[in-house]
């Protein structure tokens, strides 16, 4: 199995191998109850996937799974030369009260303006989610204020995986890169390329508090994958209907 828990190793030698990869995650539809890794393993076959097809990585490749990096790649000697690690960039109230949502009637929403980065998210569940056609009591987002969250929130998330890099037990390959799963509570609204400009008006200010860096830096957000957001930014349409072309 891809998801599987015992799984530490997985040898990608061709195409053919490949699409066996991608016909299962053509198939594959995420729980709420799934455990982080299989995010992790999910993120990172679309990763593999892209880097195979843009061509920045070639067969064979040996893939071990670990911690700090999540993911190591490797070549036939499987001697690692780069280095993956997954992170999710959310709220945490946001994730508790999404959880409260699934219990409620199919009509009940969240008024998602309440969760945000700079404020304190309400206390009670019932603040924020509606029921049965309930008055909304959010006055709601200003110009701009949608991506401008978004990348705050992403933003946090390079900075504590980035303290992680720098920690003496993070192995360090000749690539290390970070790939970010998109679970803001605004990535419904399809804003994250604009996100991803103000994320790079921050650029200088971000590295330069780090001894280390991430050599690059992706986002997987609502099935499209951001390819090195602080360089080149290639865009790539992962949804299931692209996965095989």
């Amino acid at each position: 199995m891809l998801f599987s828990d015992s799984c530490k190793k997985i040898t990608i030698a061709n195409n053919r191998d490949l699409d066996e990869i991608k016909n299962f995650l053509q198939k594959f539809t995420f729980r709420d109850n799934d455990k982080k890794s299989v995010h992790e393993c999910y993120c990172f076959y679309v990763f593999l996937i892209v880097t195979l097809k843009i061509k920045t990585i070639t067969f064979p490749i040996v893939i071990l799974k670990d911690e700090s990096p999540d993911f190591r790649l490797c070549g036939k000697d499987e001697k690692p030369y780069l280095g993956l690690e997954h992170t999710t960039a959310t709220l945490e109230k946001y994730k508790m009260d999404e959880a409260e949502l699934d219990k409620c009637s199919e009509d009940s929403l969240m008024e998602l303006p309440y969760y945000q980065p700079d404020n304190t998210p309400p206390r009670k569940s019932c603040i924020a989610i509606k029921k049965n056609n309930e008055k909304l009591t959010h006055p709601g987002l200003g110009d701009g204020e949608i991506e401008k969250q978004q990348a705050e929130i992403i933003l946090d998330s390079i900075k504590k995986k980035t303290c992680l890099l720098n920690k003496d037990h993070y192995a360090k390959y000749e690539s290390n890169e970070l790939i970010i799963e998109d679970d803001t509570p605004t990535s419904i609204f399809g804003r994250i390329h604009k996100a991803i400009t103000i994320l790079k008006t921050d650029k200088q200010i971000l590295f330069s508090k780090f001894r280390l860096n991430y050599d690059k830096i992706h986002i997987y957000s609502e099935y499209e994958l951001f390819y090195d957001v602080f360089g080149e930014t290639i865009r790539v349409d992962v949804s299931k209907s692209q996965l095989t072309k």
